[in-house]
């Protein structure tokens, strides 16, 4: 929606842009003509208006070349051209490699491809790699997070103990929100050890119920408050962590930081 609406804005403008320009400059010319800019030389007045056509001209050319480079990038991934292309590539690489890893490897590198220049997501093989990479692309960002002891393993990695230590340190900011089941679990020596050790490391964490869990229960996630970007980390029925997820869809991202704000707001 954000997209469609985004490209209308861009059409408009694009259509409009020139005779704005033109409007503006034939105003100028008049204006000029009848004395109104009698106290400018007339090299001024025309410099101007060379300016303003030249600046009409770029702008344009700009959305031009936009959507030049995103109907390019999309037609890489639609239909036929998309299977063709991945065949002809696949075809490139060393038979060796193909006979080990299998064309089918390959070619979901090119569904990988269009999810993200498509659906804006990336699946994530690699949590503790990829979550260093992505608290280094945004130093002092303050991040929401949602847990339980479910996933609470996940920050006792070392790897990732260091990433979010150094990321704090550095004035980088981590507001989560811990789920439990029940008051036992709340109490238990458990429970207790990964309170503790995510204070120690400088987290802002506060105790909820699983019942004010507003979001999917299937999901948590790792958002940024502004609305960049945001880490949903999915749990399958037997309580283990599956194909993580990094997204920059705007809804998600909006989604999630509303979610987390009204659990935080009545819990405080």
């Amino acid at each position: 929606m954000i997209e469609v609406a985004m490209s209308r804005f861009l059409s408009i403008l694009e259509r409009s842009l020139l005779p704005v320009a033109a409007v503006i400059s034939l105003a100028v010319s008049l204006g000029d003509l009848s004395g109104l800019f009698h106290m400018f030389p007339s090299a001024q007045m025309s410099f101007l208006l060379l300016m303003i056509t030249l600046l009409a001209l770029g702008t344009v050319g700009a959305i031009q070349n936009k959507y030049t480079q995103t109907g390019r990038a999309r037609a890489l991934f639609s239909g036929k051209t998309e299977l063709k292309r991945m065949d002809d590539v696949i075809a490139h690489i060393d038979l060796n490699l193909r006979k080990v890893w299998g064309d089918d490897y390959f070619a979901h590198m090119g569904s990988l491809l269009q999810m993200a220049i498509e659906e804006r997501r990336v699946e994530v093989d690699d949590f503790a790699f990829y979550f260093k990479q992505l608290l280094r692309a945004y130093p002092q960002a303050t991040f929401l997070s949602t847990s339980s002891l479910s996933i609470s393993h996940l920050w006792i990695n070392r790897d990732v103990e260091q990433a979010l230590t150094g990321f704090i340190q550095a004035g980088g900011r981590v507001k989560q929100l811990f789920f439990v089941q029940s008051l036992e679990d709340e109490a238990s020596v458990e429970m207790r050890v990964a309170l503790g050790y995510l204070k120690k490391i400088g987290m802002c964490v506060q105790v909820v119920g699983s019942a004010e869990h507003l979001c999917d229960p299937g999901t948590f996630f790792f958002v940024d408050s502004d609305k960049r970007i945001a880490w949903e980390i999915p749990i399958n029925q037997q309580g283990r962590i599956g194909a993580s997820i990094v997204t920059a869809d705007e809804r998600a991202i909006a989604r999630y930081t509303e979610m987390f704000s009204n659990v935080w707001q009545s819990a405080s």
